[in-house]
């Protein structure tokens, strides 16, 4: 039993260190082969837990769809703009042109397609992987023009075919859905089993949404949901929380005001509810969210603004903390082949939650920087908006990477946690009233576990070798993920205290 638990634990950690390093490579700018630097592309490495920023001629235009995939040491192994696919070596991958293409509405339509793309592991079938992607149609409804994804499609990238050892592109094209679906916004977060996958995405103009399962079976549409009013149709985001127990996403239906949508969802059934929704009037357009590293915080932003929310507040719009505002400053950029000098707005568009544990924003431009909230899980204005915080050598082109978090374990305790996948437990019950941290040591991703007779919403605090308080994190449920990679390696204290008072303290190592 001891051997056999050893093993269960050194594999489960193997299995998460692994997933660490899938969205270790970001990819942005231009496939033009010319010396200017600035009209090339952008390599964003956080192999370390820190951006690493390197000019590179990439091999497709990355523009609003974007995403890619790194093995399980970090190295890249493809990425895509929703059309094309490039390889490790910045070539159009075997069978990887066409993607979409009976529905890109000219060369350029699908420049508009925000998180249009996204891959994740096929579960079960090591070396090959699903990628989501979606085709746009126009629609008129009473007489007034709007774009729309249609039909939401998977291809395979297939890395185990020894004829072709930078990949090639398999099942491509094949439809999931055929309706008439809200613009882009596909976004997925891992099932409580810790193996497989849920991709979300809604009906236009509607408040039907569509879960989709991916299992080692295959892609299943699940049961339409009609959860809460109507999300009106628009140009947008959308992001899980790193917990995978909230979904958000934002629709800006004209430039006049957008609508802020937020939902609790259950990552066992697959289920949404409580529908929470925002009007934003500011007038000047908006499509940014995303959710703090701790998963308490969600993040919106207008064009001008960005705005933080508490998700533990009874009212969550009426705990809005206004963290940002641009600060007008425009980039000077040169043109080589006219000669002439312009100036670009730098101001707020699309976000992403790093590897690093830090919130980035592209502009609403072609400019050489991306946006920081360097804290993301302090409230109000200790989050620390860096506008221009991290420097690209070449443009962006509006592109930002579409990603899950993959350092999401399985949910254990919850009524579908069948699968030693991920987790450390196997065999070793757990007493009343007993609290586990783990793994420990760890990279700066752990579990904290606690009975079920405890109550939620106690509080872990992380301090330390001075006593300073590094992290803290409200506890949701029997298992809470802790996402800290940006603490350096060190031995560190934590306290967990609920209403009643002090439940446990301990120690635990981090090494990187």
């Amino acid at each position: 039993m001891k051997t056999y638990f050893f093993f269960a634990l050194l594999l489960s950690l193997s299995v998460l260190n692994a997933q660490n390093n899938l969205d270790n490579t970001w990819i942005f700018g231009y496939s033009y082969d010319t010396p200017y630097t600035l009209y090339q592309g952008s390599l964003v490495n956080f192999e370390n837990s820190s951006p690493i920023v390197n000019s590179q001629i990439v091999g497709i235009f990355m523009d609003f769809a974007n995403t890619s995939m790194c093995d399980t040491e970090g190295n890249l192994l493809y990425y895509t703009n929703g059309r094309y696919v490039g390889d490790a070596e910045h070539n159009i991958m075997a069978n990887g042109d066409s993607l979409n293409l009976d529905y890109m509405l000219g060369s350029s339509a699908y420049l508009i397609l925000t998180q249009g793309v996204i891959t994740v592991p096929m579960p079960g079938s090591p070396g090959q992987y699903y990628l989501f992607h979606s085709g746009m149609i126009t629609i008129t409804p009473e007489g007034i023009l709007n774009v729309a994804s249609h039909p939401l499609f998977y291809s395979v990238v297939d890395m185990t075919d020894p004829d072709y050892p930078l990949g090639i592109i398999k099942e491509k094209n094949t439809v999931i859905l055929s309706d008439t679906l809200d613009t882009g916004k596909l976004t997925m977060t891992r099932h409580a089993n810790g193996r497989d996958w849920w991709l979300l995405t809604s009906e236009w103009n509607s408040n039907r949404l569509i879960p989709v399962l991916i299992t080692p079976e295959g892609v299943e549409v699940t049961e339409v949901q009609e959860v809460g009013t109507v999300m009106r149709e628009g140009l947008g985001q959308a992001a899980y929380s790193p917990d995978g127990t909230l979904y958000a996403n934002v629709n800006v239906s004209n430039p006049s005001f957008a609508y802020v949508n937020l939902y609790d969802f259950d990552r066992c059934t697959g289920e949404l509810s409580n529908h929470r929704q925002y009007l934003n009037t500011e007038g000047t357009g908006a499509v940014g969210v995303s959710f703090s590293p701790n998963s308490r915080y969600l993040y919106f932003n207008t064009r001008n603004n960005i705005y933080q929310y508490d998700t533990y507040a009874e009212d969550v719009w009426a705990s809005e903390e206004h963290v940002a505002e641009y600060d007008g400053y425009e980039e000077e950029i040169y043109n080589p082949v006219s000669g002439s000098t312009f100036y670009v707005p730098t101001s707020f568009f699309l976000q992403q939650l790093g590897p690093d544990g830090k919130i980035y924003l592209n502009a609403t431009n072609s400019v050489s920087s991306l946006h920081v909230i360097d804290q993301p899980n302090e409230a109000g204005a200790a989050c620390n908006v860096i506008q221009r915080g991290l420097d690209l050598p070449a443009l962006n082109r509006v592109s930002l990477p579409n990603f899950p978090n993959y350092r999401l374990r399985q949910l254990e305790g919850s009524p579908c946690d069948t699968l030693d996948i991920m987790s450390s437990t196997a065999e070793v019950p757990r007493a009343a009233g007993a609290v586990r941290v783990y793994p420990n040591p760890s990279e700066g991703y752990f579990t904290v576990e606690v009975s079920d007779v405890m109550q939620r919403g106690a509080e872990f605090i992380l301090y330390n070798g001075t006593g300073q308080v590094v992290k803290t994190q409200r506890c949701i449920g029997i298992s809470t993920q802790v996402y800290a990679p940006e603490l350096p390696a060190g031995v560190y204290f934590y306290r967990l205290s609920s209403s009643e008072g002090l439940i446990e303290e301990g120690k635990i190592v981090i090494n990187k």
